[in-house]
């Protein structure tokens, strides 16, 4: 698996950000594809306090942060994000609509905002984030979260195909 490199999406005021952090975007597995949009990390090492605006995706994202892992829901608003010293943000990125059949509660309680991995996943959400905080890197980390969905894969839903071809066409439409 190896990085990507584009422009940051969503970042606001991007120059400044990409003076201050380190971006990396990676590409899902091919059998996760249709699931996953993209796996994301951000790491920094600040000798001051920044704070990182973002206008956040179509999609519900998991994050491992230096303070602990959760899943966000769509947000519907600008994010802001204030970073401190050293650390590094590993994240998946679902497509839209495609994380409803993970999550142990309905969707419309995750909007706008993020809940722990057990309460989103009962205690493979605990176990899951231990596995990403023992990780060596950001590689081995993104192996561990694809392998936990894997192991819980939904049935295929046609309804979220069809959102997934829709929004694909939107994305590429001039």
């Amino acid at each position: 698996m190896s990085a990507t490199t584009e422009r940051p999406h969503g970042i606001l005021n991007p120059r400044l950000a990409q003076q201050r952090l380190e971006f990396n975007w990676f590409p899902p597995s091919h059998d996760l594809a249709g699931i996953v949009d993209r796996h994301w990390s951000v790491s920094w090492d600040l000798p001051a306090p920044f704070v990182q605006e973002v206008v956040p995706h179509a999609g519900a994202n998991l994050c491992f942060e230096p303070s602990g892992a959760s899943v966000h829901g769509i947000i519907t608003r600008r994010t802001t994000h204030r970073l401190d010293g050293a650390g590094t943000t590993v994240g998946t990125m679902f497509r839209p609509a495609a994380f409803a059949a993970y999550a142990a509660l309905p969707m419309s309680e995750l909007a706008d905002r993020g809940v722990s991995l057990p309460e989103a996943f009962g205690a493979g959400g605990k176990a899951l984030e231990r596995e990403v905080a023992l990780a060596p890197d950001v590689r081995a980390a993104i192996a561990a979260i694809e392998d936990f969905l894997r192991a819980r894969r939904p049935s295929p839903d046609p309804r979220v195909e069809k959102l997934t071809a829709i929004v694909d066409w939107m994305l590429a439409a001039p």
